[in-house]
C-alpha cells in the first residue's frame, strides 16, 4: 500500500515536470481560486473553535456551492485553465489551507472527547433524577455531608523534581505566545519541530 502511494506521488511529480505549458499547475490555481478561497474563512473559524462565526459564514448554500465547484470538472479542463495565470504564492496558500484542516481535525477530536464526557455526565444525572432514592442520596452527599475542620484538608508535599515542558512547546510559547483557545497552530509548531530535528 505504501509503495503504491509512493509510486502515485512519483508519477504525479513526473507528470508535473513534463507539463511544459504549466496547464497542470494552472489547474491547482483554478482549484485554489474557485474553491479553496471560498472556504478559507470557515476553516479559520473552525481552527480556532469560533463556531458562532462558522455557522454564520459556512451556510448550507456555501456548502452546496463549493461542493458543486469541486465536482464541476468542466472548470478544470485544459482549455478552461489555459487563460489562468499561476501565482507563485498559491502553493504556500494551499499548504496553509491544509494546516488549517489539520488544526480543525485536532479541534474536532478535542470536541468529540468533551462531548463524550458531557454525554456521560448527562446520562449519570438523568439516572439520578429518575430515581428518588438516588436523588435523595445525591442530595445528602452533596449538601448535607459534614467535612469536619478545614485543617484536615490541608496538605503539603516537598517536590525534588522541577516541572519541565517539551522543548517544542517551550519554543512555541517563547516565539508566538500562548496558543489561541489552548490549541497550538500546527504550521508554527511544525516549523519548530523541523528546526529541532534539523
Amino acid at each position: 500500500m505504501l509503495l503504491n502511494r509512493r509510486n502515485n506521488k512519483a508519477g504525479m511529480i513526473l507528470n508535473l515536470a513534463k507539463d511544459t505549458s504549466g496547464v497542470k499547475l494552472k489547474k491547482y490555481q483554478a482549484l485554489y481560486a474557485n474553491a479553496i478561497t471560498e472556504i478559507l474563512p470557515s476553516l479559520n473559524y473552525y481552527k480556532y473553535g469560533e463556531f458562532g462565526d462558522l455557522n454564520t459564514e459556512f451556510t448550507n448554500e456555501k456548502y452546496t456551492e463549493v461542493g458543486k465547484t469541486l465536482a464541476n470538472n468542466a472548470l478544470y479542463t485544459d482549455a478552461n485553465v489555459e487563460r489562468i495565470s499561476y501565482k507563485n504564492t498559491t502553493f504556500n496558500e494551499i499548504k496553509r489551507s491544509f494546516h488549517n484542516v489539520l488544526d480543525g481535525l485536532q479541534r474536532g477530536k478535542i470536541q468529540h472527547t468533551s462531548m463524550v464526557e458531557c454525554d456521560t455526565k448527562v446520562a449519570n444525572y438523568e439516572d439520578i433524577l429518575g430515581d428518588p432514592k438516588k436523588l435523595e442520596e445525591y442530595y445528602k452527599q452533596k449538601f448535607q455531608a459534614k467535612l469536619g475542620t478545614f485543617e484536615e484538608l490541608n496538605a503539603n508535599a516537598d517536590l525534588d523534581i522541577a516541572p519541565s515542558f517539551n522543548r517544542k512547546y517551550e519554543l512555541y510559547v517563547e516565539r508566538h505566545g500562548l496558543p489561541i483557545n489552548g490549541m497550538f497552530d500546527s504550521e508554527l509548531l511544525s516549523r519548530i519541530v523541523l528546526e529541532l530535528e534539523g
